[in-house]
């Protein structure tokens, strides 16, 4: 089984996403290793991920809209606080996601992603 939905690799593979590829393959990674079971689906501008834990709730979503931004919501609990996390930016809201973080290229990734990456799945599965 791919994890990560070949048309996802697709849509991110030209050369202007070169820029922000790297990002992109970070946040996938740690979206992809939260558990061995989760998958990432892309649907026309996001890539949905999920697993049979979470009952195929999205603990997140990467909206690959633009090779200049990405847009990573997660299902946060409200108790997770951070300068970097926003609420959800116009066109970008989806159910049981809670809060987001935006990347551009060059951006470092936040040492939280993991633990918000864990927490998030942690939280779809309860709902």
């Amino acid at each position: 089984m791919e994890r990560l939905d070949p048309k996802a690799t697709d849509r991110v593979s030209g050369p202007a996403w070169e820029p922000i590829r790297p990002q992109f393959n970070e946040i996938n990674d740690a979206l992809l290793q939260v558990s061995k079971d989760t998958k990432g689906d892309l649907t026309t501008i996001y890539i949905k991920y999920s697993g049979p834990s979470t009952q195929g709730r999205p603990y997140a979503v990467v909206w690959v809209k633009k090779s200049t931004e990405l847009v990573v919501g997660f299902s946060l609990p409200e108790t997770v606080v951070s300068p970097l996390l926003v609420s959800a930016p116009p066109k970008h809201k989806y159910a049981g996601l809670t809060k987001y973080l935006i990347i551009h290229p060059g951006d470092t990734l936040p040492s939280e992603l993991a633990t918000w990456v864990q927490e998030a799945y942690d939280t779809a599965k309860q709902q």
